[in-house]
């Protein structure tokens, strides 16, 4: 527990440095940057939520040396890649499951049975940067944001409904604040239709694990993550 809360504070650290701007410096911006630093913040306040589920239901893998070595691997690749001007978080999950999680924002957790499974660390490379791809092209966040209104009502009813899985239902009280803040207002006013069928920060949470735990990405996308992360494991070498 003192591990998943160690964690959660380090995921509000991170986002805390991804905010830094005032409403006093927002009122010097044009429309398009205000919309582009509202939407980057919905978009690390969206991954802050799913990481942390992700972290509470696993529990991260009490190993420091381990955790140092994957973020100096992560972070290295980021350097060679097109979106360096995005902060990541790279972290071990206490899970012998063979997985990988992007959730938007820079938020990458891999897990402990993922890096029992690989050889060497062009294979952790590759993985990584598979992730990286997804969170650089903003997959998960503009899948969501794509959905037109009928596709929406109906994504939002399934996660209403609740999902097979105790991670994507758990309530994160301590977080619900952020619900009604001005990013999640301006997320909620963003992906509303005409028909009406708007989506809290909240429900784009539970419909972003929805789709990497259930439903998955786009086929298309997830060949782009592994063309783009190949690229990116062989320019760093």
């Amino acid at each position: 527990m003192f591990r998943s809360l160690s964690m959660v504070w380090l995921i509000g650290l991170f986002w805390s440095a991804c905010t830094t701007s005032s409403s006093s410096d927002k009122r010097l911006l044009t429309e398009d940057e205000r919309r582009s630093i509202d939407e980057y913040r919905s978009e690390v306040e969206l991954g802050r939520d799913m990481a942390g589920r992700l972290l509470q239901f696993y529990g991260t893998y009490n190993d420091e040396e381990l955790m140092r070595y994957v973020n100096d691997v992560g972070l290295f690749l980021t350097s060679f890649s097109d979106y360096k001007d995005r902060r990541y978080m790279f972290t071990v999950l206490d899970t012998k499951i063979v997985n990988a999680f992007a959730c938007p924002g820079g938020y990458i957790l891999i897990t402990r049975g993922t890096l029992l499974a690989l050889k060497n660390e062009a294979e952790l490379a590759g993985v990584l940067g598979h992730e990286i791809t997804h969170v650089g092209k903003k997959h998960i966040f503009t899948t969501l944001m794509n959905l037109d209104p009928t596709e929406r009502s109906k994504f939002v009813e399934e996660v209403d409904k609740g999902l097979s899985t105790d991670i994507a239902t758990r309530d994160r009280r301590r977080v619900s604040s952020s619900y009604t803040s001005d990013t999640g207002a301006w997320l909620a006013r963003y992906m509303s239709g005409s028909a009406g069928a708007g989506i809290t920060l909240l429900q784009a949470a539970k419909a972003g694990m929805l789709i990497i735990l259930d439903k998955g990405l786009d086929q298309k996308l997830e060949y782009e993550a592994d063309e783009m992360g190949v690229q990116l494991a062989v320019r760093a070498g």
